[in-house]
């Protein structure tokens, strides 16, 4: 299956739980790294979603992983409890807040 920008932007992305979070901004494609993502604008910011985590069809539907995506760099295989990206070494928690449970 092909998926073209112009055939995604606009469409209602929804999370796991089916709660929508936002709509499709845009579509990102990173030539060096061979990584796409769709830019996900809610109400309250946007970020950077792997295409890998979604399910393209009437609507966008987001799929649960382990990993987490760097709202830094837009990296989309940050393990869930990293501290740091592994890519661009951003914080991913706030300082006060790691090691506390």
């Amino acid at each position: 299956m092909e998926i073209t920008a112009s055939s995604v932007i606009g469409k209602p992305v929804y999370d796991a739980s089916a709660v929508k979070v936002g709509e499709v901004k845009d579509l990102v494609l990173n030539p060096s790294t061979g990584e796409a993502f769709l830019v996900i604008q809610s109400r309250e910011s946007e970020k950077r979603v792997p295409i890998a985590q979604a399910v393209i069809g009437e609507i966008v539907l987001l799929s649960e992983h382990s990993s987490r995506s760097c709202p830094n760099c837009g990296f989309g295989r940050v393990p869930a409890d990293a501290n740091y990206c592994p890519r661009c070494g951003h914080p991913l928690t706030h300082p006060l807040q790691v090691g506390q449970g």
